[in-house]
């Protein structure tokens, strides 16, 4: 029986991911400096702890060390950061939420943002009443696909990973629920090319994901009976 829900953040509640490579290719041209634009959208999912921004930076032959590079890349971000996330938000999302807490789950969010920004996006999408907690992948050494904050959640409510759902939309995501033992939901991708084949189901809505969670719970309720 399924007992809690962990969801990603962007990509998955909110509909970011284009504007973040969006802002990544300005930021490049900003700098001009060359870049491969397959290389930036794999930067979607990743955590600051695997910094794959490094690679882009070799790549594009920077003048200049890569300190400096990141000091123009964190003040480039800053504007996204304070963008209004309740305005990119998918609809469907608090409803959705709700229907799964109504029927006894938990749900969480486990993202590889940082922590203030996490926090503030979600109070921003007036999202905290659905929520039973929030974790950041800051808060580890190795972020996705590493499965340790998926396991933290299971641990968190005295759950087996077979009794959780992942929902995500990144490779990376993908892979860290896969890792954790958990059922994984991905989101589908359509404008990036994201390999989302190691998920167990592929839905194109937080609402299709809820419904299908409802249904793995009746059909073990039903074979129990």
């Amino acid at each position: 029986m399924i007992k809690a829900i962990f969801s990603d953040f962007d990509g998955v509640i909110v509909d970011s991911e284009v504007l973040m490579v969006e802002s990544n290719e300005k930021f490049m041209k900003k700098m001009e400096l060359p870049y491969d634009e397959q290389e930036l959208k794999n930067l979607i999912g990743s955590s600051p702890q695997m910094d794959l921004w490094h690679k882009v930076y070799e790549h594009a032959n920077a003048p200049y060390s890569y300190e400096v590079f990141r000091e123009h890349l964190w003040e480039h971000r800053a504007h996204v950061r304070k963008l209004n996330y309740k305005e990119i938000m998918f609809p469907d999302v608090p409803k959705a939420f709700q229907r799964l807490k109504d029927h006894g789950m938990y749900v969480a969010v486990a993202s590889s943002s940082r922590k203030e920004s996490l926090e503030q996006n979600l109070k921003n999408c007036n999202l905290y009443p659905y929520l039973d907690w929030v974790i950041s992948g800051e808060m580890f050494k190795d972020s996705k696909p590493n499965p340790e904050i998926y396991l933290t959640c299971a641990a968190h409510f005295s759950l087996q990973p077979e009794q959780c759902v992942v929902i995500e939309d990144s490779y990376y995501g993908i892979k860290a629920g896969k890792r954790a033992g958990m059922f994984v939901i991905a989101i589908k991708d359509y404008n990036f090319g994201i390999n989302q084949s190691e998920a167990d189901m592929i839905v194109d809505t937080m609402s299709e994901a809820c419904d299908a969670i409802l249904k793995m719970n009746e059909n073990e309720r039903i074979g129990k009976a």
